[in-house]
């Protein structure tokens, strides 16, 4: 890896210079230190050729492959002759880290010159974030499927200039996304979002089930409350029958009516009030026993804690109350 550095800055500073790339093919038994230095022979004819879109591919997978200062500095210079000047400036900088550790003189100087000449003429793309949105819980904004952290919200950063696509999600919220195209030395400005909330999915069975349990609730309701109804008109009825079996007992002595007597009028009427009476009262008994079963097997509400039902009875009112705890 140290005679990289050598071959690619003059094949790229002094103009006129050309070297051969490397006929060697790729075997089985290539490791990867040896396929990231066949890579880099094969791109310095494509950089010196200025072919920079077959020769960055190359430069950048040797670099992925075996790190080493000098691949990177040559990608950076492809990167900075494809036009890609927010790439070729960050890597640049790392180079001199990297060169300065190595104490390399030589490539300090080579890459502050080159940072010197693009720092004029980058791209910036400034993702302007609302106030709103920054509040928002887990919020994430990427740009070409890189995470922006937030210290780099809400002012410039070099980008490359080309289309870009930026997004922004959270939990809970639609996706958003905005596709642009960055032109050459400017800062370009995106709002990002908004981010509008999502609606729960809806659970078709919950609804179906509790669809079913407020209809049983409905049906239990009504069916108990007219039991009660019954329940105090057979009452009422039997209670008035009862009174007016008194009246004739007292016009039939010896509980013998003789007939077109008013007596025997008075118990033909007191026996259909008994008779309304029982069926009123059965029907009740059946109407409050299915009311209170279905009130029962049904799911109550979460704020519901019970049912009272009472009837009311008063003399010429008949009616039931229904009373809930909360």
């Amino acid at each position: 890896m140290t005679n990289r550095l050598g071959s690619l800055a003059r094949l790229t500073l002094l103009l006129g210079t050309t070297t051969l790339a490397s006929t060697a093919l790729a075997t089985p038994q290539e490791t990867p230190a040896q396929r990231a230095d066949r890579l880099f022979d094969e791109s310095k004819p494509l950089l010196g050729a200025g072919r920079y879109a077959e020769a960055c591919p190359k430069l950048s997978e040797s670099q992925s492959l075996d790190p080493a200062p000098g691949t990177l500095l040559a990608l950076a210079l492809c990167h900075e002759g494809e036009g890609k000047t927010a790439s070729a400036y960050a890597e640049l900088t790392l180079v001199v880290a990297a060169a300065k550790k190595e104490k390399r003189p030589d490539r300090v100087k080579l890459a502050t010159q080159h940072l010197a000449a693009l720092a004029p003429v980058l791209s910036r793309i400034q993702l302007t974030v609302p106030g709103e949105m920054s509040s928002i819980a887990g919020l994430a904004i990427e740009c070409d499927g890189r995470a922006v952290p937030p210290v780099e919200w809400n002012q410039p950063s070099p980008a490359d200039p080309g289309e870009h696509v930026v997004g922004a999600s959270a939990p809970g919220r639609a996706a958003w996304h905005a596709t642009f195209v960055l032109p050459k030395q400017e800062t370009k400005t995106i709002t990002v979002g908004p981010l509008d909330p999502i609606a729960p999915p809806v659970d078709e069975a919950a609804v179906r089930e509790s669809n079913d349990a407020r209809w049983k609730r409905q049906a239990g309701l009504i069916t108990l409350g007219a039991g009660g109804v019954l329940l105090a008109v057979g009452v009422v009825v039997g209670v008035d029958a009862l009174v007016e079996n008194g009246q004739v007992k007292s016009l039939c002595p010896g509980s013998t009516c003789t007939a077109g007597s008013p007596g025997a009028e008075k118990s033909q009427t007191v026996q259909a009030e008994a008779w309304a009476a029982d069926v009123a009262l059965g029907l009740g008994v059946v109407a409050v026993g299915v009311g209170t079963y279905l009130l029962v097997t049904a799911p109550k509400p979460a704020k519901v804690q019970g049912l009272h039902v009472a009837p009311l009875l008063a003399w010429g009112r008949v009616g039931v109350s229904l009373s809930s705890d909360w």
